[in-house]
């Protein structure tokens, strides 16, 4: 199911929001409540209902729940103070209250390349449809060599099953333990597409080396993976050029969803940050 509201686009399927044609970066949970919130827009929907579909009843506290309302509130251009599109109903809940159209989505047959897709567009009578262009991106592949810059064997063994997972065995994935090596394969590989990199190397302040990397090799993604993520390392980060800051501390869940993120083009932030003063 697709549903639409204002110029915002969330498809239930394929887990993704869209502002116009930007892909809007969500962690899992985040997106499972705006969803909820909207199939459930014809009634207030209380905090227990919420519990009850988003973390199958677990126990959450207040704190957990409001950092996840406001984070859906920052993704649709809402906020606690306009409550445009997500109202809060004083002791009883949730109600989303915007004006939203829904799409049935057709059974298409995406096995095709991008190539093929853009082909046919062009032999086509009619520009390429929103849909078309989701089917197009999520098809365009994956990087074929990723550079891990960690100091710690286990979180480089950790991205690389990921990573793995995500991009399938024609991948190449290299790593490096410091700053030394990872300049000595970024000289060695010409064909490099990403770069994992930690802020906490031994040998060199990481945001320098993150300056260093996005100034000279504009070709190349990097995405800054760290131990540390408040809201002005994130800044200072995605200001040098990072595509996206991914916290170490974060669940395969959520790496997964964010690396697919970057795939896809768009900039993974830490929803989190949103409550940080």
């Amino acid at each position: 199911m697709i549903y639409e509201f204002e110029n915002f686009r969330l498809d239930a399927d394929r887990r993704e929001l869209r502002r116009g044609a930007e892909l809007v970066a969500l962690e899992p949970q985040v997106f499972d409540v705006l969803e909820y919130l909207i199939r459930n827009r014809e009634r207030i929907v209380s905090k227990n209902d919420l519990i009850a579909d988003v973390w199958d009843g677990r126990i959450v506290s207040d704190s957990t729940l409001s950092s996840r309302i406001t984070a859906v509130r920052h993704a649709i251009g809402d906020s606690g103070e306009a409550q445009r599109l997500l109202r809060t109903v004083s002791r009883k809940g949730f109600r989303f209250v915007g004006e939203v159209r829904e799409q049935t989505k057709l059974n298409k047959n995406v096995s095709a390349t991008g190539a093929e897709i853009a082909t046919s567009n062009q032999n086509s009578n009619h520009a390429p449809s929103v849909e078309d262009a989701v089917i197009s991106a999520q098809l365009l592949p994956r990087p074929t060599k990723i550079l891990i810059v960690d100091d710690h064997v286990l979180v480089r063994e950790a991205l690389h099953g990921v990573l793995r997972e995500l991009t399938g065995p024609e991948t190449t994935i290299v790593a490096a333990g410091n700053s030394r090596q990872a300049k000595q394969q970024l000289e060695q590989s010409a064909d490099l597409q990403l770069v994992i990199l930690d802020l906490g190397l031994p040998d060199q302040d990481g945001f320098e080396l993150l300056r260093e990397f996005c100034a000279n090799n504009k070709a190349i993604s990097t995405v800054v993976l760290s131990a540390s993520h408040d809201r002005n390392s994130v800044a200072k980060a995605l200001d040098l050029g990072a595509r996206g800051f991914i916290p170490k501390s974060a669940s395969r869940e959520v790496m997964v969803a964010a690396f697919n993120l970057i795939f896809s083009g768009g900039i993974y932030i830490p929803p989190d940050i949103l409550d940080r003063p």
